[in-house]
């Protein structure tokens, strides 16, 4: 009877008891940005490299070459999380959303009188011809902000604009 119950014991016994383990997870990929930059580079009256390049969140990189360029057409590429989080950190050193139209510091256009003579401060007012364009635009948080930096004059946009080409890897395509 004994060797009957000891059998029965030993049966049901599992062994001390195991810690109970999770599997291990793999990490899933960082959530996407809200982010997405546009460049448009213009033509000119030379042979300037005309195409769009477009950077999104989840980091995809989608080019399109239209003139002057190595790859006419459409391309596409990805970008790891650490080289979007640096461009969306020199949107924010370039204070982007700050900037006007143009790429200036805003300035509200006032003027004023002396005597007969009425002086204002116009900043639209320019001329300019065969340059290639830099269109920025910039899509975060709920924000939308269009930038054409027309090269006539010295913007805070010229890093921008040199930064988003090398964090896409335009010059792969350029």
């Amino acid at each position: 009877m004994r060797a009957a119950l000891a059998l029965v014991v030993a049966a049901c016994w599992t062994g001390a008891d195991a810690p109970i383990t999770a599997p291990v997870a793999k990490p899933s990929p960082p959530a996407p940005v809200d982010l997405r930059i546009s460049l448009e580079r213009t033509a000119c009256f030379g042979r300037c490299a005309t195409y769009n390049v477009t950077i999104y969140g989840d980091g995809s990189v989608h080019w399109h070459g239209i003139a002057n360029v190595r790859e006419l057409g459409e391309r596409k590429a990805t970008i790891p999380r650490a080289r979007l989080d640096a461009l969306a950190a020199a949107v924010d050193r370039s204070r982007f959303f700050e900037l006007d139209e143009r790429g200036q510091p805003s300035i509200e256009e006032s003027c004023t009188r002396v005597g007969n003579t009425t002086s204002c401060n116009f900043t639209n007012v320019r001329v300019c011809s065969d340059t290639s364009h830099a269109i920025v635009v910039v899509r975060r948080n709920g924000r939308v902000h269009r930038i054409d930096d027309d090269h006539c004059e010295s913007t805070p946009l010229a890093r921008l604009e040199d930064m988003i080409d090398h964090v896409g890897g335009v010059e792969r395509w350029r």
